[in-house]
């Protein structure tokens, strides 16, 4: 498994470095691992898709095995038997949410031949940006548990943030640095975070936050974002060509 952080995933071809994901607690059962009947498949995915909706709408000390038991329709004891314990099936809801996160992204960037180290630094944004209108569990879910520190927090870092990333390998190693490290990478990932998970707020009729006429999070508008954020990197990489020949 190929990991991503919080604004990136990569893992699109053979030019990019692969690393392994950190495995989930013995807790977090799989579909694959289980030796179950169809009729139990079909009860742990609907544990799983109650479970993803209530974590990322409620948070995780909200969404309690009862309201999760209650949406999906299912006693608390079968929960349990699944996935032993309610942390158990947090991480399979993040690594379920992660997977597919990541498999839209995959998708996304491939859709355009990337011939620049420009090109691929926007189509990275691009590919973001779409991947989390397909799976908004994940911006969610990674900005409710940023706001607090705990135990899941450290565990949501190692397995979805910076350090353990695989990334692109640009003509001009150079990019590397513009792009995705630094103040400048920070600012994408926050604005990235919020154009992704605050179309509502943006789309609300009278919010000066639409005055340009253009639908939060339509393709148009994801374009427009991925070329702002451009601006920043390549900003960033003339002040870093500025100080080699300063020492130079």
């Amino acid at each position: 498994m190929i990991l991503y952080d919080q604004f990136f995933i990569y893992g699109v071809n053979t030019n990019m470095t692969q690393v392994s994901a950190p495995a989930a607690s013995p807790s977090a059962k799989t579909a694959s691992s289980d030796s179950v009947s169809p009729a139990k498949i079909s009860a742990k995915q609907r544990i799983l898709t109650a479970a993803r909706q209530a974590f990322s709408e409620l948070g995780y000390e909200a969404a309690s095995l009862k309201v999760i038991g209650e949406r999906c329709g299912v006693k608390r004891t079968l929960i349990m038997y699944h996935f032993t314990s309610k942390e158990g099936l947090w991480q399979a809801v993040v690594l379920a949410v992660k997977n597919e996160h990541q498999a839209a992204f995959n998708r996304y960037y491939a859709e355009v031949d990337l011939h620049s180290d420009a090109m691929r630094a926007r189509q990275c944004g691009v590919a973001f940006l779409k991947a989390s209108r397909e799976v908004p569990e994940y911006g969610r879910m990674l900005i409710r548990e940023g706001l607090s520190d705990s135990e899941r927090l450290t565990w949501i870092t190692e397995a979805l943030t910076p350090g353990q990333i695989a990334i692109p390998v640009f003509d001009d190693p150079d990019y590397t640095r513009a792009a995705f490290l630094g103040l400048v990478r920070q600012i994408q990932a926050g604005a990235m975070l919020y154009v992704s998970n605050m179309a509502p707020l943006m789309a609300t009729e009278g919010s000066a936050f639409g005055d340009d006429g253009v639908i939060p999070l339509s393709d148009e508008a994801i374009e427009k974002t991925a070329e702002y954020m451009l601006v920043l990197v390549e900003l960033r990489l003339q002040e870093i060509k500025a100080a080699k020949r300063g020492e130079g």
